[in-house]
């Protein structure tokens, strides 16, 4: 519809050009009685209105081609990934977004819901965005009167368990008169909601962090990227990646860029592992993650099997299944030696398949960051961060870290949106825990109902 409007526009302009042509033509006949004069004008403006409006129109058609030929690749493409919709807690909007009485529609993990806050209870609730009634969505035109969310088309109101709890015109309410609704909890400014394909409650909520219930750190801002046509697990997937760290992430960059900083490298030492395998190798007494499971690459080439202790464990959830762990401690060199004083560590806990928290730890002082991903479409995620410092760091440190962190996660973005998906890796030693990751996010993320990206892909059409 877009196109055909702008090429109508398009046509439009061409007439009225010709049209201001026939004018100034008019006049010059009036003026110099020119009529051979006045005629080749017009021929020629008229002609030359012809090419643009033809030129218009071939060029919209070719891009509309190549968005139908892009779609038809990305959903080719997304049949080879796994389930898209694991089963998690997804961020979906900012508490500052929904003041009370406001309404707000989403559309992620192929569902449409409508998010909205009472007036008097001041809290957040989700439903189905189409009404029960004859499908009205809620999410366009749908007003809060009180607590409830009442529909645009016959008035009728929800409470936010779905519950229809007035009919303008009847005292005879249905009991099927509910919208589905979602469980939803806000966390440090984020509004998040429980997904599950199976529709289980939720058996864990995100953990609260330490540091931010301290009342030592203070919130300095957030960031909110693109969307990026990627997969959610491959994100998860990168930290078990240790080969991919030096080639990937061993060149300094301004923050928030892609431009490199000359002759100034990162060298890494990470690993991965679970929250559960901590747990039983801590009961064990060891203070190390076997090779296999946490092999720790440097950008040097040397490797080392102890990154993984500069994970903290969380109050609260030790073992817990839906946790697991990624570590890297970093510094910078000047053609190959070490710079002193620049030794960061970034601890991040993996908080279910799409919230993530990360620690960094510097000289100067700590970093709290969360980054979140939600699945707008099975190979689209939307990407938000939110970031808070100690007191006592100046703004534009902290600033400074979570840009640098958010350069080196640019830098994977053209890699994730052109990849494929292989069920059989070909894996050699040193590689990293891919596997074992893969397995944790397949065993605690999906379950029988998960819909396939096909699936996912064609659902709407399954009327």
């Amino acid at each position: 519809l877009p196109s055909c409007m702008f090429e109508c526009c398009v046509g439009v302009v061409c007439v009225m050009l010709n049209a201001v042509v026939a004018i100034v033509t008019a006049i010059a006949v009036t003026a110099h009685s020119t009529s051979v004069i006045s005629t080749n004008t017009f021929v020629v403006a008229s002609v030359v209105g012809l090419v643009i409006y033809i030129a218009t129109i071939t060029q919209s058609r070719l891009q509309q081609d190549a968005v139908v030929t892009k779609q038809k690749r990305s959903a080719k493409r997304a049949d080879a990934f796994p389930p898209p919709y694991p089963n998690t807690w997804y961020h979906i909007a900012n508490s500052s977004d929904l003041k009370p009485g406001h309404v707000k529609l989403i559309e992620v993990v192929g569902k449409t819901m409508v998010l909205f806050r009472g007036v008097d209870d001041k809290t957040v609730k989700l439903l189905d965005a189409y009404c029960p009634h004859l499908g009205a969505n809620m999410g366009a035109g749908g007003v809060v009167v009180g607590d409830h969310l009442q529909c645009p088309f016959h008035q009728w109101q929800f409470d936010g368990d779905g519950k229809c709890q007035t009919i303008p015109y009847t005292d005879n309410i249905p009991s099927s008169a509910v919208a589905k609704s979602y469980e939803v909890m806000e966390l440090y400014g984020a509004i998040c909601f429980w997904y599950d394909v199976e529709g289980r409650p939720a058996h864990w909520k995100p953990h609260l962090i330490p540091q931010l219930e301290s009342g030592n750190y203070i919130y300095r801002g957030s960031y909110k990227s693109r969307n990026v046509h990627m997969h959610i697990q491959d994100y998860a997937e990168n930290s078990a990646d240790l080969q991919h760290i030096a080639p990937m992430h061993g060149q300094m960059l301004i923050p928030f860029t892609q431009i490199p900083v000359p002759f100034i490298q990162i060298v890494h030492v990470a690993g991965w592992t679970t929250a559960a395998k901590r747990k039983a190798e801590s009961e064990k007494g060891k203070r190390e993650i076997s090779v296999e499971e946490n092999t720790l690459v440097t950008t040097d080439n040397h490797t080392e099997k102890d990154g993984a202790e500069r994970v903290e464990e969380e109050g609260g959830i030790s073992g817990t299944p839906h946790i697991a762990y990624f570590a890297d401690t970093a510094h910078l060199a000047f053609r190959g030696q070490p710079i002193p004083r620049t030794a960061a560590v970034a601890e991040v806990t993996f908080v279910g398949a799409a919230i993530y928290y990360f620690h960094f730890h510097t000289d100067i002082g700590d970093v709290m960051l969360i980054q979140t991903n939600t699945p707008a479409k099975p190979l689209e995620q939307q990407v938000e961060f939110f970031w808070w410092s100690e007191k006592s760091m100046p703004w534009v440190i902290a600033t400074y870290v979570v840009g640098n962190w958010i350069a080196q996660w640019k830098n994977d973005i053209e890699v994730w949106e052109n990849k494929t998906w292989l069920t059989k890796p070909l894996l050699v030693k040193n590689d990293g825990p891919i596997m074992p990751l893969r397995r944790w996010f397949a065993q605690q993320f999906y379950s029988d109902n998960s819909l396939s990206c096909a699936a996912a892909n064609t659902q709407s059409l399954a009327w």
